[in-house]
């Protein structure tokens, strides 16, 4: 066409099917960017819109949506080829979900184009793949299949969907590959569905309240409705077992463990504008406004940043700052200088465990932690190699002798405090003797009497406030919430009576157990309601034998591993309580044992 001059609407029209035949996007976007400009320059002296003049034409606008999918599609096709051919790309499912893996992109671009159960596998015939070799699953073929059913079956293992899912995914896998459905592939071996789905293994109440510590731990959403919507079966299970076994269902028993519910709740939309508005909240408040803080403390606005008003550099000038003021800069510190640095916090007299480093430290000692922590082996080893000793400077609580607890207590009396609870918390010597008392005995007081020391003087309760006092008073008295010969106290006894029309009703009101003889049963243990009781009252406690266990094996835990040896000892307190003797304690019983059983776990790590 000729430049310079105004084209003629009919000029204008044959350019553009000209355009068309030969393959060029003419949505109005790649129209102003590519060779055809002229043509989006004099369209509006004879149209009133872009989309005119296509229908003028004969063409639509989803038409030109379809080209650029095809050819989107097709430059897909070929990254798929190049990585297969090219890379030796291993193009399989299961490789390309792994994190860290560079083609996982690949994988999750192909649903822009395709879609459904099998679309991974019309992925790659699309892109002319042999699917044979690059899919695992049809290495099965039915013989096989049948083959690996029946060796379950003789080997006495379950043949339910959660259970093969869960432990022979292959296997699974292979089935949905080749059949319509999992009961297909069962009643083609010969199984009945039905049968198999009566003899499952079912949920026990003590696997779902690990699996709410799991997630917990994991710090994974416990939120319901999130759960329901994921691809695990054995959770989704363990929610509908707790929904019917439970006082108020999953989210009932969430709480019960300790974890609030509430805080799982799906959070609202965001857009811009509610972007901007919790951004004058936090300026409000005189909190930071740097990236690492945000994304740290509120990571939800952080990620509504990027999604609605690209990125919180965005935000922050759309408010009339500047970016670079705002950041905080570090500078990075070469292992030479990290050497000088900590030598001279040594000569300084600083408290060089993570305690001090890291939880009561500044930004320059957490700096210099943390890039220690993240070049060399560890912290503690990178101190030896200096010539400090760690050990000086680790924080280990005082392991008590029972000897050496009761003269303590003692030594604390003459001196003439109060031992009732808040007194001897406040005490700097009392709050460790307290801790270290409760992991020997059921309860404070039941130490205070094994001492020889009165513990009436030191019950606080004297008005039972209108009934409320008598569970307190519980509560106090009776840490590992079990309940046993409480009505030797005359006044709690009478008091029982006033509110109360019993003993168990007033026990049950304070969501505890109660033993009249101190003795417990295997079906007052296995209880869903008392499993929850049993892990509230009694969690500090198993926290401090994995501790102390740890302690004296010289090990160092990680977070999620303490975790992982807390469900084990809770499994192991749960299966001693039943063998407990009527009239010893709880903790008296089983601290031995759970603290014999930890060391064994540490050690055998």
């Amino acid at each position: 066409m000729v430049k310079g001059r105004k084209h003629t609407k009919e000029e204008l029209l044959e350019g553009v099917m000209i355009a068309w035949n030969e393959g060029y996007d003419l949505r109005s976007g790649a129209v102003q960017k590519g060779p055809c400009r002229w043509l989006f320059r004099s369209y509006i002296y004879y149209f009133d819109t872009w989309k005119q003049l296509i229908s003028a034409v004969g063409l639509t606008y989803e038409q030109l949506e379809l080209r650029a999918k095809e050819r989107k599609k097709e430059e897909f096709h070929k990254d798929l080829r190049i990585a297969y051919y090219k890379e030796n790309a291993d193009l399989s499912p299961s490789a390309l979900q792994q994190k860290g893996n560079p083609y996982r992109k690949l994988y999750y671009k192909g649903n822009n184009f395709y879609s459904g159960k099998f679309f991974w596998e019309d992925t790659l015939k699309g892109a002319s793949l042999p699917v044979h070799k690059i899919l695992k699953q049809f290495g099965w073929d039915r013989a096989r299949i049948e083959n690996r059913f029946l060796e379950l079956s003789e080997r006495g293992e379950p043949l339910h969907s959660n259970y093969v899912k869960t432990n022979y995914l292959d296997i699974y896998k292979a089935v949905i590959n080749h059949y319509n459905s999992y009961d297909d592939g069962l009643i083609d071996f010969g199984f009945n569905p039905a049968d198999i789905k009566r003899g499952g293994v079912h949920v026990t109440n003590l696997e779902i309240i690990m699996k709410v510590l799991e997630l917990a731990s994991e710090k994974k959403s416990l939120n319901k409705n999130l759960i329901l919507k994921g691809d695990d079966s054995f959770i989704k299970s363990c929610v509908h077992a707790a929904d019917r076994r439970f006082d108020n269902g999953w989210s009932g028993l969430v709480d019960a463990l300790g974890f609030d519910y509430s805080s799982y709740r799906i959070r609202k939309k965001w857009d811009s504008e509610k972007v901007f508005l919790e951004f004058d909240k936090l300026v409000e408040k005189g909190e930071p406004l740097n990236p690492g803080y945000i994304s740290n403390k509120h990571s939800d606005l952080m990620h509504a940043a990027d999604r609605h008003c690209r990125g919180w550099d965005d935000v922050l000038i759309k408010k009339g700052l500047n970016p670079d003021d705002v950041k905080l800069t570090t500078t990075s510190l070469s292992n030479e200088e990290l050497e000088l640095e900590v030598d001279q916090l040594f000569k300084k007299g600083q408290d060089l465990s993570h305690k001090g480093m890291v939880v009561e430290g500044n930004s320059h000692t957490k700096h210099i932690y943390f890039s220690v922590s993240s070049r060399f082996d560890s912290w503690k080893k990178f101190l030896e190699s200096r010539g400090i000793d760690y050990e000086s400077f680790r924080h280990v609580r005082s392991k008590y002798s029972l000897d050496e607890l009761v003269s303590g207590l003692l030594k604390i009396k003459e001196e003439g405090n109060g031992l009732s609870i808040p007194e001897i918390k406040k005490h700097p010597d009392g709050k460790r003797i307290h801790r270290a008392a409760l992991r020997r005995f059921d309860s404070w007081y039941y130490f205070l009497d094994f001492c020889k020391v009165d513990p009436k003087p030191y019950v606080f309760k004297t008005n039972w406030h209108e009934g409320n006092g008598v569970l307190g008073y519980l509560q106090e008295h009776f840490d590992t919430g079990v309940v046993t010969g409480a009505t030797r106290d005359r006044n709690f006894a009478a008091a029982v009576r006033s509110y109360y029309s019993s003993i168990e009703d007033a026990v049950d009101s304070a969501d505890m157990i109660y033993s009249k003889s101190g003795r417990l049963t295997r079906e007052m243990v296995n209880t869903p309601k008392n499993m929850v009781i049993f892990y509230k009252y009694n969690k500090d406690f198993l926290f401090d034998i994995v501790g102390l266990a740890a302690l004296d094996t010289h090990t160092s835990l990680d977070e999620s591993y303490e975790n992982s040896l807390v469900r084990d000892v809770f499994n192991l307190f749960l299966r001693l309580l039943p063998r407990k003797p009527p009239k010893s304690g709880i903790r008296e019983f089983c601290f031995k044992p759970i603290y014999d059983s930890t060391v064994d776990l540490i050690t055998s790590k």
